[in-house]
């Protein structure tokens, strides 16, 4: 038998003293080649065959290009002869040559002026001309025969039509309504309601048309005959009584209603009084909002600081209080058992008389107690009479 010394070097030697081979066997892969007949422990064969997705390419039998679509199942699809010149191309170089490109490389953007040549037709977006003068004429309906005539439209499609029964003496050129005959200065005067006359005089007498005075301004007349006259613009409001949108600014000391209904003076406002000297000065009797129909016990002081409730003992809930407001609560329900106060972020209560647990107040049988309240930051001064 043939043997190796280790170091290259082969010989022949006689099979004694070298072992018996027992059995002959072969490992295939894990997955493409299945391995039969072994091992082989006296006469026989091993035999390899292919499996999986190795038994799959080995099953086409079509020609073209190898497609796997799932586990171990593949399918072909042909291939042109460009297509496989392209699929051999070594670079993205010899691709362009081979699709006819030549020297172009890749862009981002076309450059309608170095990489676009020729002339786009209307049905594909263009004017099929080169000029600016041919294409506008280009799109525009035939104008042979139409000399002096004007562009109009219906609503659909556009056409010249003629101005022969349009009045030149008009610079202006506008077509009045009538249709296409008859117009001419009397008709349109008629149109525009201006009557007869040929020219209306100006001037603030009857019949003639207003103009502004120097300084822009409208002359001083007699506007007591105005009929129909409405506002449009939401920011002003009319003298006679309007409604307007956004705030109305006024000079200092811009606002007298009456003589001394309101006032406002020297950044005071008077109420009763035309000279207020304080920042709000009431010369007569004033009185806040008085809600009498509270059957619960969560009270809301922005309906009026001054309320009352029915309701039996339980936690009051005061809220929307302000800082430096008085409340006045009435209690109607005449029972003996503690109300508890709470509400508008006040976190301590001072009571006089003091309040049970620092927050609670009762009544007596029978009888209404008043409770009258000072807001301070977060401190309610609290002062409660029963027995009433």
């Amino acid at each position: 038998m043939l043997s190796t010394n280790g170091s290259g070097i082969l010989s022949w030697v006689s099979r004694g003293g070298l072992g018996t081979v027992t059995s002959v066997g072969i490992i295939a892969p894990s997955a493409g080649i299945t391995v039969t007949g072994a091992p082989v422990t006296g006469s026989g064969s091993i035999t390899l065959s292919l499996s999986d997705d190795l038994g799959a390419l080995e099953g086409l039998s079509t020609m073209g290009v190898a497609e796997r679509t799932g586990s171990n199942t593949w399918s072909t699809f042909p291939i042109t002869s460009a297509g496989k010149a392209l699929l051999d191309d070594q670079s993205v170089a010899d691709q362009r040559t081979t699709l006819g490109l030549g020297g172009i490389s890749l862009k981002n953007s076309v450059d309608l002026s170095a990489d676009v040549s020729g002339v786009l037709p209307i049905d594909r977006g263009g004017t099929g001309q080169i000029t600016q003068s041919a294409s506008l004429n280009a799109l525009l309906p035939a104008q042979t025969g139409k000399s002096g005539n004007v562009l109009s439209t219906n609503g659909t499609a556009a056409s010249w039509i003629s101005t022969a029964n349009w009045d030149t003496a008009y610079s202006e050129r506008l077509q009045w309504d009538g249709g296409a005959t008859g117009l001419n200065a009397a008709t349109a005067r008629s149109s525009l309601a201006l009557g007869t006359a040929a020219v209306l005089n100006v001037g603030t007498s009857t019949g003639n048309v207003l103009q502004v005075a120097s300084g822009n301004k409208l002359p001083v007349i007699d506007g007591s005959n105005l009929i129909n006259v409405t506002g449009t613009d939401g920011t002003k409001v009319a003298k006679s009584g309007d409604t307007m949108n956004g705030a109305l600014n006024l000079p200092s000391n811009g606002l007298t209603v009456g003589t001394t209904q309101l006032v406002v003076s020297s950044g005071n406002v008077g109420i009763g009084i035309a000279s207020p000297n304080a920042a709000l000065d009431i010369q007569g009797a004033a009185r806040t909002g008085f809600i009498s129909n509270n059957s619960g016990l969560t009270i809301d002081w922005s309906l009026g600081n001054t309320q009352m409730t029915s309701s039996a003992a339980g936690t009051l809930v005061l809220n929307n209080m302000l800082d430096g407001g008085y409340y006045t609560l009435i209690l109607t329900a005449g029972s003996t058992s503690a109300y508890t106060l709470s509400g508008s972020s006040i976190t301590t209560w001072r009571c006089m008389p003091l309040c049970s647990d620092g927050n609670k107040i009762t009544g007596n049988a029978s009888s209404h107690t008043i409770v009258t309240i000072l807001k301070a930051g977060t401190t309610g001064y609290v002062s409660w009479q029963k027995g009433y």
